[in-house]
């Protein structure tokens, strides 16, 4: 599946090199700016350009819970390589793939966790990325949510990472990203029943592997 309205994952308006005699620095996503500055009696102007959005995939696992109701769940958080802040699983779609489908590969790569995921996204929010070069594009990250059937002792990045379940609640207090504590707020609202309706999708579908590699399962939103 492709969300519509988007044209992958080519962010652009990163140049460096001489133009005219002058430097150009990486472009960065924050509009056009010149910055003239006098060094050694030469003149280098720092031009930032505007880049494209970019997209990303996130799996949202999760399982249900005995609670004061049916629509208890708890979501599993990861810790980011760098700063260790909590986040979901996320990285880029690969190729042809259906993005449910690589969204449950980084579940399974960065998190450990395997189970039948949604073929549509539960929602998506957008936070600024900062790449390689240093500059930083606007990320819109799609989430599938996971129902997950087996969470393994031992993962590719089971040494880089930290994980943690918690509630919705809690879960949209401890991320650091406000587009996503706003999706785990909306979801723990009152009247709100998306989890609930993905589970009832996944469930007749879930399975628990003993393959090495995941086998992912699509069902509908």
């Amino acid at each position: 599946m492709r969300a519509a309205g988007f044209v992958g994952i080519r962010p652009c308006g990163y140049q460096a090199g001489l133009v005219d005699g002058f430097r150009l620095a990486p472009a960065r996503a924050s509009g056009i700016k010149l910055h003239d500055r006098h060094k050694n009696n030469k003149t280098r102007i720092s031009v930032f350009l505007n880049a494209k959005s970019v997209q990303q995939v996130a799996a949202m696992p999760f399982v249900p819970v005995a609670g004061h109701d049916a629509k208890s769940f708890e979501v599993l958080l990861i810790t980011s390589r760098k700063k260790g802040r909590w986040l979901l699983p996320k990285g880029w779609p690969k190729g042809k793939t259906a993005y449910a489908q690589d969204a449950a590969r980084e579940a399974h790569e960065e998190a450990g966790v395997i189970g039948p995921v949604q073929g549509d996204p539960i929602g998506d929010y957008t936070y600024a990325k900062s790449m390689r070069g240093g500059y930083p594009v606007r990320s819109h990250v799609f989430v599938y949510p996971l129902l997950v059937c087996e969470h393994r002792l031992d993962w590719p990045e089971r040494d880089q990472r930290s994980c943690r379940w918690a509630g919705l609640t809690e879960a949209a207090n401890l991320v650091e990203d406000k587009g996503l504590s706003r999706l785990f707020r909306h979801l723990s609202g009152p009247g709100e029943n998306a989890l609930y309706q993905a589970l009832a999708s996944l469930t007749a579908t879930a399975t628990t592997p003993s393959q090495s590699e995941p086998v992912i399962e699509t069902a509908p939103a």
